[in-house]
């Protein structure tokens, strides 16, 4: 029952944390829907395309790859951990750090991905 209970604190952070981002994004001026956190593979990435065109590769790699990828998977991480009966120590505080590198390189080459897919598209005036 705790793991049912750790996946769906998982979810449940990983949706929030999503919302939270595109509230931000949009207060900023990034017209990102808020339906967003629900959408797979191709029109989400559409999605980014779309609301990000215009942007620098810096402000893509931020937004796509450390706003709407590593924090939302980092955040539901925590949460599976913190709702399983995990004893903290310093091993697991390294694995959290790693973890984290990890997130965040492939947090940079989706973002890349994702700059590179929107230069194709408008470089192709699609």
């Amino acid at each position: 029952m705790r793991v049912f209970t750790a996946v769906f604190g998982f979810a449940a952070a990983f949706v929030l944390c999503n919302l939270a981002c595109i509230w931000i994004l949009r207060t900023c001026g990034v017209a990102t829907p808020f339906s967003f956190p629900f959408h797979r593979s191709e029109r989400r990435e559409r999605d980014l395309i779309t609301s990000l065109q215009g942007r620098s590769k810096s402000t893509c790699i931020f937004v796509s790859g450390f706003l709407l990828f590593v924090c939302p998977i980092f955040l539901g991480l925590i949460a599976y951990d913190r709702l399983l009966p995990i004893q903290s120590s310093s091993g697991y505080y390294v694995g959290t750090v790693v973890v984290l590198l990890i997130l965040v390189k492939g947090g940079v080459f989706l973002g890349n991905r994702i700059w590179e897919k929107a230069q194709r598209q408008f470089s192709s005036g699609a």
